[in-house]
């Protein structure tokens, strides 16, 4: 800090220091702890003269007058540094008391931090600078990354393939942590053949308020990090879509991925002209609760899931026509129960269902108009994991052509992703 700045500051400091001593109040301690640095049992406009004083010495390179315990007590607001920042802040927690206040200092910031907003979005993920480390046995794998700005910590989930539980889930350790370093003890030692990955959630958490958890996350991207010879497996698709942050939602997009005369934009970095949305009703929620309960069984994964309610669509549904399409309002947004109860419908209906079932697990998947032209238009889906977009699309039979092999159905296929950049994502 400027030498003009300190004696502003010094001179500001005195100020309080002369009012506190007309006014005679002071906040009372039970004993020496943060922000009573002289030792007195109160925090008051002294204790932030002796920080400011403290800070001032060490600015240029003199030995302070308070002793470790002293700066300790002086680093009010908890960031590794005794400097003029913890003195506005004992100076604001003194004006607090002075007027009734009766929290402790602790409390007090807690709070007053808890109304400011936590902006975690100007967070790089390449700023973590995250180093892993191993045991020489491979139970272990650490993690040491930078400090985030604003963070009171941060939720650590990694997941390993050594093993899956009856739920279909992989090996996960999850931990919260205060630093920027966590090590997980793994089920068995990590070999070449294993995936593995991790995401870092920086948080936000002051006393009993909400934890504010960041959007930005560091999310493990590596190419074969553990064993140098690249033969690590972690582009395995079952693994990341089994491993995938899931968020359940009633409600999934609808981009119009069209130009002005009806054509697709070949472009899949193109954002849409428009969007909309299609919400999930109860009662399709129902009948998806219905369809887990007699197909899905104990050990499948989401990717098992997944893939076997796509067959189901594919191999139990017809394409409906024109009368069954109007008869039944098949536009109407019960696309599961098209599918899975009238078993008839067409591109929209077989990809909605999808959409609805996927939605509900949690992922980021959405709609896509793509084609149309007078009684003809079609729908497909994308899925967005981690930033990578995969192309998702289930029909019937009708289009399938067996001597080719093909099948008018394809999951998680990068190849076929329509949209990369949606106008209300970052």
């Amino acid at each position: 800090m400027k030498s003009k700045t300190i004696k502003y500051l010094a001179a500001l400091f005195c100020g309080a220091v002369c009012i506190g001593g007309m006014t005679s109040v002071s906040a009372s301690a039970a004993s020496a702890g943060p922000g009573d640095v002289n030792d007195d049992g109160v925090i008051d406009s002294a204790d932030a003269s002796d920080i400011l004083s403290a800070y001032s010495a060490i600015s240029v390179g003199e030995d302070p007058s308070l002793n470790d315990t002293q700066l300790k007590n002086g680093d009010v607001n908890s960031d590794g540094v005794t400097d003029s920042a913890d003195a506005s802040d004992t100076l604001s927690y003194y004006s607090y008391v002075s007027t009734g206040g009766s929290s402790t200092l602790t409390a007090y910031f807690n709070d007053l931090r808890a109304t400011e907003t936590v902006d975690f979005s100007g967070v790089d993920p390449s700023s973590f600078g995250l180093v892993e480390s191993y045991s020489a046995e491979h139970m272990h794998l650490g993690l040491k990354w930078n400090p985030v700005a604003g963070a009171t910590g941060y939720h650590v989930d990694l997941y390993t393939d050594q093993s899956y539980d009856e739920n279909g889930q992989p090996f996960r350790f999850s931990l919260d942590v205060k630093e920027p370093q966590f090590t997980a003890q793994l089920p068995a030692p990590l070999t070449a053949s294993n995936n593995y990955r991790y995401r870092i959630t920086p948080f936000a958490k002051f006393g009993d308020n909400p934890t504010v958890y960041s959007e930005i996350k560091y999310v493990d991207g590596s190419k074969g990090a553990y064993f140098l010879n690249g033969t690590r497996l972690y582009n395995d698709i079952k693994f990341r879509v089994n491993t995938a942050d899931l968020k359940p939602h009633d409600s999934y997009a609808l981009y119009n991925m069209l130009d002005e005369n009806n054509v697709y934009k070949m472009n899949a970095y193109e954002q849409p002209t428009d969007e909309d949305a299609f919400w999930i009703s109860d009662s399709e929620k129902e009948i998806l609760a219905q369809f887990a309960q007699e197909h899905f069984t104990p050990g499948m994964t989401n990717y098992d899931k997944i893939l076997y309610f796509m067959n189901w669509v594919h191999d139990n549904n017809s394409y409906a026509t024109y009368e069954q399409y109007q008869e039944n309002y098949l536009w109407d947004g019960r696309f599961v129960n098209a599918v899975v109860n009238l078993k008839f419908g067409q591109c929209l209906q077989f990809n909605g269902a999808l959409a609805e079932l996927m939605s509900q697990m949690g992922y980021d998947v959405y709609m896509i108009h793509c084609y149309s032209a007078p009684g003809v238009q079609h729908y497909r889906m994308d899925l967005n994991i981690d930033g990578i977009v995969y192309g998702m699309e289930v029909g019937d039979k009708t289009y399938d052509n067996p001597p080719t092999g093909y099948k008018w159905m394809w999951a998680f296929d990068t190849s076929k992703p329509m949209l990369i950049h949606r106008p209300d994502k970052p």
